[in-house]
C-alpha cells in the first residue's frame, strides 16, 4: 500500500499524519513544538525522529513526504531544513500556513487568511503561491490576536495620557485581567511572551459589541484582515477568490469574520472553514501521485 506523510510544525507541537490514496488517515504522531529559528537542531531532531517513527510504524510504501514548518520562509534556513531531510523519500519543506493553504483549498487555487496569534495571508494560482504578512510582532502581525490585545492596552495608555477618567472598556478590560492599576496592568504586558499577549484577546469574547470602543477596535481589525486580503489578491492578480479562514480570531469572533466577508463579498467565490488537521495537506499535494500508484 502506498502512502504519503504530512508534517505540521507549528508553535505548539509537531504532528506527522499518514494518509492512503482515499484521504483516510493512517497513522498519527505527536511529538514537541520546535522553533526553527530559535533552536535550529532540536527542531531538525524532532523531524528526523517523528518521520523515522512514522516509518518504522506504517506498513507500506511512502511515496511523499510533505512538511509545513513555522517561520521556515523568514528564518532563512529553507535549505538547510530542505538538504538534512533529503535522506528520507521525495520530501518537500514549505511554511505552515503554506500547508494549511493547501489542506484548507483541497489543493485548488484560492487564499486563506490566518489570524491566530499571529496572522498572514496565502494564495495559490497555477501552482504559483503568493503571501502577504507573516513578518512577525514586531513589523507585522496586523489583524491578529497579539495585534487586538495591543489595543485594549494602548486605549487605556492614551486615556491616562488625556488625564480622563477610565472609560467602562478599560474598566472592563482591566477587570478581565483581574488588575486595578492601569499603570501596573501597562507594566506586566512587558512581561509577557507573544502568546501571552495575544491571550488577552479573550477579553472580546465577554466584551459588548454595543459599547463604542469594543466595537471600534474589533472593526480596525477586521479592517486590517481586509487590507491583507485586497494587498494578496493585487498579488495573485484576481478579482474573485475562493477563501479560507482559519486562527482564532476568524473562526471565534463572528463579528470579525462578518466583517470580512461582507466587506469582500464581490470578491469572494466560496468560503470556506474548515477543521481538518493541517497535515492532510499532503495528501491533497500528493493526491495524482497516490492516484496514479
Amino acid at each position: 500500500m502506498n502512502y504519503v506523510l504530512g508534517i505540521d510544525a507549528g508553535g505548539t507541537k509537531t504532528q506527522f499524519t499518514t494518509y492512503d490514496k482515499k484521504g483516510r488517515a493512517l497513522f498519527d504522531l505527536h511529538l514537541s513544538a520546535g522553533n526553527i529559528v530559535v533552536d535550529t537542531n532540536r527542531t531538525l531532531a524532532v523531524l528526523r525522529q517523528g518521520i523515522q517513527s512514522v516509518l518504522e510504524h506504517q506498513s507500506g510504501n511512502c511515496i511523499g513526504v510533505l512538511a509545513g514548518i513555522a517561520g521556515i520562509e523568514t528564518s532563512g534556513l529553507h535549505h538547510l531544513v530542505q538538504h538534512e531531510l533529503q535522506q528520507f523519500q521525495k520530501t518537500k519543506v514549505i511554511s505552515d500556513a503554506h500547508l494549511g493553504l493547501i489542506n484548507k483549498l483541497e489543493g485548488s487555487d484560492g487564499a486563506l487568511i490566518i489570524s491566530g496569534t499571529g496572522s498572514v495571508a496565502y494564495g495559490s494560482v497555477d501552482r504559483n503561491f503568493y503571501r502577504v504578512g507573516g513578518w512577525g510582532h514586531l513589523v507585522g502581525d496586523e489583524g491578529s490576536a497579539y495585534a487586538l490585545a495591543l489595543k485594549c492596552y494602548r486605549h487605556i495608555a492614551q486615556e491616562m495620557d488625556h488625564g480622563s477618567p477610565l472609560s467602562r472598556f478599560s474598566q472592563d478590560f482591566l477587570s478581565f485581567l483581574d488588575m486595578n492599576d492601569p499603570a501596573k496592568a501597562i507594566s506586566e504586558l512587558y512581561q509577557m511572551n507573544k502568546a501571552e499577549v495575544a491571550q488577552k484577546s479573550l477579553f472580546f469574547s465577554k466584551a459588548h459589541l454595543n459599547d463604542p470602543i469594543t466595537h471600534q477596535l474589533l472593526q480596525e481589525t477586521a479592517d486590517e484582515l481586509i487590507e491583507m486580503i485586497r494587498l494578496l489578491l493585487n498579488r495573485m492578480n484576481q478579482t474573485q477568490v475562493k477563501l479560507a479562514l482559519a486562527g482564532s480570531v476568524l473562526e471565534k469572533n463572528h463579528f470579525i469574520r462578518e466583517s470580512v466577508v461582507a466587506r469582500l463579498q464581490d470578491q469572494i467565490t466560496e468560503v470556506v472553514l474548515s477543521d481538518s488537521p493541517n497535515t492532510k495537506g499532503a495528501f491533497y499535494f500528493y493526491r495524482k501521485l497516490l492516484s496514479s500508484t
